[in-house]
């Protein structure tokens, strides 16, 4: 799902496996990975992981790289991940009813300011969820 700049997300159309890393001390976080996993089609099936536990790094070592304390990051049948707008639309995609929406976020007027509400999210996730008076689950 990489792309250039002014270029349409391409989403992945054969997605088995969903791996969700969060913030497990964020309750917008936990809010969440509550929601997808209401909303989740039945042919994916959906690992969700605080990004921070032991069994995280052992399913993904690799995570750290892609700086999951300041993103959102999922990973896909094992291999390909994304991080911020990519993984918040991608979410989207394998909700049942969300689709739709997907598809239009990820087209190349909307994904720019999908990345910019996905960064300022992540990095006011705290305030958000003390404000909403969201807790962690």
């Amino acid at each position: 799902m990489n792309q250039t700049k002014n270029q349409r997300m391409t989403l992945n159309k054969d997605i088995k496996k969903l791996e969700l890393f969060y913030d497990g001390d964020c309750g917008l976080c936990a809010g969440f990975k509550q929601w997808l996993s209401k909303r989740i089609r039945a042919d994916v099936e959906l690992i969700c992981e605080p990004y921070f536990s032991i069994k995280a790094q052992q399913i993904f070592p690799e995570i750290n790289r892609y700086k999951p304390s300041e993103n959102l990051v999922i990973r896909i049948n094992g291999q390909q991940v994304y991080c911020a707008e990519q993984a918040w639309v991608t979410c989207l995609y394998v909700s049942k009813n969300y689709r739709w929406l997907a598809r239009i976020m990820s087209c190349r007027y909307f994904l720019p300011h999908v990345r910019n509400l996905a960064l300022w999210m992540a990095s006011n996730r705290y305030t958000i969820s003390k404000t909403l008076k969201l807790n962690k689950k």
